[in-house]
């Protein structure tokens, strides 16, 4: 794999970017990626974790062959896992249950949850150049694409924080229940769920919107703080969420073929990032994004039934035995709808 780290970034070395059309300036030696004669380099700030190119690399990536290629210098000396490692991980939880009698108990539990990160589908550090390379060709043929000439666009590229902590929640509730009429529980709870360091991805060379008001009529990569790159997508992992609910049920419990309860739910979930793929619209300023979740559901009731059908009930019988047995069951839920965001059309 292979990242952009901002440390690694050295402003001497920055490409000159053409204000009218964005392209970087100068003749891009396929190898190595340096502009010639400048000391400009096109990976500046590119990172491959690690001391060098394994053994069993050889004659199976291009790019860790040095008669094709020269990408040495992108090794810097971090670590073959990049990202820190996460130690202390521990997820404690506890419940408590106390009877007041045969009709009435109280519970309480409370626990610390973290997520085992797995392969992003939005981030793809293998994809990035060179090991994945990006062109751009110009005014090409059907037949032969590349007869226009290459440009030398600007890199997109994707990266991950180097803190990079797993997502991780604390919940806890407290419940009465007590046992009513018809062989039924009415449970009345409380709940709530505070969610710290959720995945979400920024564009961390995004320019400033000052700038781009500065500069009317300016292609966009050449206002970026990265020379060289277009958008640098990386995911972070600092969102945050709270959820709090008062959560009431009666249930009857299954006895002479039937059994049925209703649940209500009135709660609220903030955060500002609801889901892994949520880009931050402006990488400079997010304490705008801090509202109700794009899941939100204030209200919530459900129903639930089964219902023992009364034929064919003596089992003793071939006719029960054939055809006995049939229950009409089902689960019914109503719920207000969740919020609706506002944008702009391109």
């Amino acid at each position: 794999m292979i990242v952009f780290d901002p440390r690694f970034y050295d402003s001497a070395k920055a490409v000159t970017i053409s204000p009218a059309t964005g392209l970087i300036q100068g003749t891009v030696d396929p190898k190595t990626g340096l502009v010639t004669g400048t000391g400009a380099d096109t990976y500046n700030g590119m990172v491959i974790p690690g001391t060098g190119f394994p053994s069993s690399a050889q004659g199976r990536v291009p790019e860790a062959d040095p008669t094709q290629f020269d990408f040495s210098r992108l090794f810097r000396g971090v670590s073959d896992h990049y990202s820190d490692i996460q130690w202390g991980e521990i997820q404690p939880r506890l419940g408590i249950a106390y009877q007041l009698n045969k009709k009435n108990v109280f519970r309480v539990g409370a626990g610390r949850y973290t997520t085992r990160l797995g392969v992003s589908d939005s981030i793809f550090l293998g994809g990035n150049p060179p090991f994945q390379p990006n062109a751009s060709v110009t005014n090409g043929l059907a037949d032969n694409p590349g007869a226009g000439g290459a440009a030398n666009i600007t890199r997109v590229v994707t990266t991950q924080s180097k803190a990079f902590k797993p997502p991780e929640s604390w919940a806890w509730n407290v419940t009465y229940e007590r046992e009513m009429f018809l062989k039924s529980l009415l449970s009345v709870g409380y709940v709530a769920r505070r969610g710290v360091h959720l995945q979400r991805e920024a564009d961390i060379n995004q320019p400033t919107t000052a700038v781009v008001a500065a500069n009317p009529g300016v292609n966009l990569n050449a206002l970026r703080p990265y020379k060289g790159f277009g958008s640098i997508r990386q995911t972070d992992n600092a969102a945050n969420s709270m959820y709090n609910s008062l959560q009431i049920s009666w249930n009857r419990r299954y006895s002479g073929g039937l059994q049925f309860g209703v649940s209500y739910t009135l709660s609220k979930s903030m955060d500002n990032g609801s889901n892994q793929r949520d880009v931050v619209p402006d990488a400079y300023d997010v304490s705008m994004l801090w509202g109700p979740s794009e899941f939100d559901a204030r209200h919530i009731v459900v129903f639930n039934y089964l219902f023992d059908l009364p034929f064919f009930k003596d089992h003793s019988k071939l006719t029960g035995k054939l055809m006995g047995g049939w229950q009409i069951s089902g689960i019914t839920q109503f719920q207000t709808g969740t919020p609706c965001g506002v944008a702009e059309a391109k």
